[in-house]
């Protein structure tokens, strides 16, 4: 109570907070297993928690006096930010030098870019230009507005974002199906590829040598390109040409694991001239909501509508482990050292970590079970319900 202005008022000090909607997007950061980046909900902001210091957990500025242009414009602080994140990518090299961090936004043709060191949004602005028209975009970002009035057809939003191993160049997908890659210190657009798929790209991967870009679409086409000049050398349709919804690529060993509208997994091995097909597994619980693979690529991870999560093991070809939540996983994350999964789910604003018992102790790896064990996501401490299940008074619906 030292205030300045005010003798006897107080003053903030410290806070802490999270998000106030569910999160759509996790990731780890760097690599330990620390660090956290989450976002995608409606409270549009992109936050930093770290799982061991809370006092280290902060969300990202999104400029200076936001708090203030809201007040006087008396409209909440949620809606001068920039639109919900739907997809991020992240590379910790020479953090203190240029920005490693780059988010796509729903509908709109920018990605930006956040410097972690700063914790805030960075100067370059990657602007995706359409040179195909596909349809009417709603989009009132600048870069929409100066197509507009220069006559050029709208581009298209921005749908899917990847770094390269060195942190210099972001890769970038659009909706209507055109690659283009950028130069994360300037935001210099250096190739751009128009048709590279007919339909929205749904996933972006590099390897480790900065030579191969690999690309998913919508349409159902795996596509590999030359990361320099971004041109097609070599095009996959799995069988039924079904939309590929989720890809990752494990730049170690070359795998490339994607995820088609049916609920099946595909891998494909990317050090083989023909790309040929490695696994194939059967998802028993319907479509894929999320996909990802262990660090030491191991394992596959993935996750469905149902609530369900299943542990592939590639070496075997099976499943070894599953188990479900009543709220669906909407984004998981392995940790860099392969100790803890963390998921985030429909309607709940927490972070979810698993600890992997096989990292802590001996496991014996035994058929999984016919049906999933289910459980039950902790929460705030609340009123008991007849279950005997704690309830969480701060969770809300979906959006």
């Amino acid at each position: 109570f030292d205030s300045a202005g005010d003798l006897g008022a107080a003053r903030l000090l410290r806070s802490r907070s999270g998000h106030t909607a569910a999160p759509r997007v996790v990731a780890y950061y760097g690599e330990g297993a620390r660090v956290l980046l989450s976002a995608g909900g409606s409270d549009r902001a992109l936050r930093m928690f770290n799982i061991t210091r809370d006092q280290q957990c902060v969300e990202f500025s999104q400029g200076k006096g936001l708090a203030r242009r809201a007040q006087r414009q008396h409209a909440p602080e949620e809606h001068l930010k920039l639109p919900k994140v739907v997809a991020l990518a992240s590379c910790p090299v020479r953090e203190r030098e240029w920005a490693t961090i780059v988010t796509a936004h729903e509908g709109s043709a920018e990605a930006h870019t956040w410097s972690f060191a700063n914790k805030a949004l960075a100067g370059p602005v990657l602007s995706l230009f359409s040179p195909v028209v596909a349809g009417v975009v709603t989009d009132d970002s600048p870069a929409a507005l100066a197509a507009a009035a220069a006559g050029r057809p709208r581009p298209a939003p921005i749908t899917s974002v990847a770094l390269s191993a060195c942190g210099n160049f972001c890769f970038a997908g659009a909706r209507d199906g055109t690659v283009a890659k950028f130069n994360m210190q300037s935001g210099a657009l250096r190739a751009t590829l128009a048709g590279a798929h007919s339909a929205a790209v749904t996933g972006l991967a590099s390897d480790s040598t900065n030579s191969v870009l690999v690309s998913a679409g919508l349409d159902g086409v795996l596509c590999f390109h030359n990361a320099d000049t971004l041109a097609v050398t070599h095009r996959l349709v799995p069988d039924g040409a079904l939309p590929i919804t989720h890809l990752c690529f494990h730049r170690d060993n070359g795998l490339v694991a994607v995820a088609t509208d049916d609920g099946c997994l595909r891998v494909y091995d990317a050090t083989q001239p023909d790309h040929r097909l490695a696994r194939r597994f059967d998802g028993p619980t319907g479509a894929v909501t999320a996909l990802s693979f262990t660090a030491d690529g191991r394992w596959l991870i993935s996750a469905a509508a149902a609530g369900t999560v299943c542990v592939w093991d590639m070496a075997a070809g099976r499943l070894i482990d599953w188990f479900s939540t009543k709220r669906p996983v909407t984004s998981l994350a392995v940790s860099p050292t392969g100790d803890f999964l963390v998921t985030t789910h429909a309607g709940r604003r927490g972070l979810y970590l698993w600890a992997n018992r096989t990292f802590f102790t001996s496991v014996i790896l035994r058929p999984p079970p016919p049906l999933p064990c289910l459980l039950d996501l902790p929460g705030r401490a609340g009123p008991v319900l007849d279950e005997g299940v704690e309830h969480d008074p701060l969770a809300q619906d979906d959006d």
